[in-house]
């Protein structure tokens, strides 16, 4: 069994990144949906049909509706023709703008596909671009479910490019990333569909929770016994922020992150499903007596200043795939949760398509 721990530390492509953020901050993309293309790569809008259900190891109640999840397929230029494909899930309060940036020219997504990666990003069901059940119908055993859809659609070319502008490519492969609880949802997806071929798991972790988190948690459970609130103005209630206030957020989720692109972060704020919120705890502990059914190879990513999953957290959930040959846990030092925002996102991202490339996920 191959497992691994590495330190990695930021340098000049991070205080670069800090710079440009600092100066691109109004160069935003706006409130979730795709970012428009950049040089260097191609970007589909892309659509998923699929249903509110849960067959997942996590047994939660839905409404079993058929809804519409929307993303984006991010590639190197004129090359979306590729065997690979990553599906990312956002977390809380986010949307899949956590992947695609705030900004032009320096996404996750974007530095995936300069080295050569093909990335779907999607905002989870209730979220931003996506179709909003209500948030009393949704649970996280039921976004584990709608992911496992969307990866066989990925498989079998079956879901929509949304402009018509291509045909849907299928997958022989399929990556599964996350980060935070996105991260949990993957996990749960992983173990109970084994239809994956490598898992990366990014700031995440199902035993160790800071306080803070804890009582966010707590506050967010509260709101939605009082009823929540609608969501993105389209009348769906039952939803509620995890953070429950901008001081809260900022302080869980950024540490070097510059001020102008913390405040275009908490403009785009999402609230989330009071199912979802209901079933934090469960996930977690669903996916502790789970993850040792999962076989493919795992990548952690934890930051080392995360103030919602503290150090070592990246640890012990790296310990807990003992079904994998093959576990490396990278910690990204002085690094909050939000990584896409922090000085070391390009040795994030970089990371990430080292990896890939090493288990012959590259193309």
């Amino acid at each position: 069994m191959r497992r691994a721990h590495r330190m990695m530390t930021a340098g000049a492509l991070g205080l670069a990144l800090c710079a440009a953020t600092a100066q691109g901050a109004a160069a935003t993309d706006g409130h979730g949906g795709p970012p428009p293309p950049t040089n260097g790569t191609t970007t589909l809008p892309v659509a998923f049909t699929v249903h509110n259900t849960n067959t997942s190891e996590l047994a939660c109640d839905t409404d079993g509706r058929e809804h519409t999840v929307r993303g984006t397929i991010t590639a190197p230029a004129g090359d979306v023709d590729a065997t690979t494909a990553s599906l990312y899930l956002h977390g809380l309060d986010l949307g899949q703008s956590f992947w695609t940036g705030a900004y032009r020219g320096a996404s996750f997504t974007g530095r995936q596909a300069a080295a050569g990666h093909v990335s779907v990003s999607i905002d989870r069901l209730g979220y931003d671009t996506s179709d909003k059940p209500d948030g009393y119908a949704s649970c996280m055993g039921a976004q584990a479910d709608v992911a496992h859809q969307v990866v066989q659609q990925l498989r079998a070319g079956s879901y929509t490019v949304s402009n018509g502008a291509a045909d849907p490519e299928a997958f022989e492969h399929v990556v599964l990333q996350g980060h935070s609880l996105g991260a949990g949802i993957a996990a749960l997806e992983a173990a109970s569909y084994g239809d994956v071929d490598a898992l990366v798991l990014h700031a995440y972790s199902d035993r160790i929770l800071s306080e803070g988190a804890k009582a966010d948690a707590a506050a967010a459970v509260a709101d939605c016994e009082a009823g929540g609130e609608s969501t993105e103005g389209e009348g769906s209630g039952g939803y509620a922020f995890f953070s429950s206030s901008a001081d809260d957020f900022r302080q869980a989720f950024f540490a070097t992150t510059p001020a102008p692109l913390v405040e275009g972060a908490l403009a785009q704020r999402n609230r989330n499903a009071c199912g979802d919120l209901a079933t934090v705890t469960a996930i977690g502990e669903a996916n502790v007596a789970t993850n040792e059914r999962v076989d493919v190879p795992v990548l952690v990513i934890a930051g080392g200043a995360d103030a919602i999953y503290p150090e070592p957290a990246g640890e012990d959930l790296a310990g807990q795939f003992t079904g994998s040959e093959d576990v490396q846990l990278v910690t990204l030092p002085g690094t909050a949760h939000s990584l896409a925002t922090e000085d070391t996102a390009p040795q994030w991202a970089d990371t990430v398509s080292s990896w890939l490339n090493e288990q012959g996920l590259g193309d």
